[in-house]
């Protein structure tokens, strides 16, 4: 009894093995295509394309981490000490009434 259910295991794990080795040799052809065809994904239409959101992006993101630093070090100058003044004599929020 005992060898049966480990045969019907077997092919059991086999059957379920099959798909998956047929999914990495698709996965390995699709590669070896893609590798040979780079164009495919990104051509020349799509650098003309995305040129100009890529160079906004960039220059947004510089931007942003410029008022970022320079928010952080007006904070660790001055700020902070606003803030533990605000605290001690207990105004939390100007925007209290």
């Amino acid at each position: 009894m005992d060898s049966e259910m480990e045969s019907q295991m077997d092919s059991e794990s086999k059957q379920e093995q099959a798909p998956r080795e047929e999914l990495l040799v698709t996965l390995e052809e699709w590669y070896q295509w893609l590798s040979s065809n780079p164009d495919v994904l990104f051509g020349l239409g799509d650098v003309k394309r995305l040129q100009g959101p890529v160079v906004y992006f960039h220059k947004a993101n510089n931007w942003l981490s410029r008022t970022t630093m320079l928010n952080a070090d007006w904070f660790f100058k001055e700020g902070s000490d606003i803030v533990m003044k605000r605290w001690k004599e207990g105004e939390y929020d100007a925007y209290d009434s």
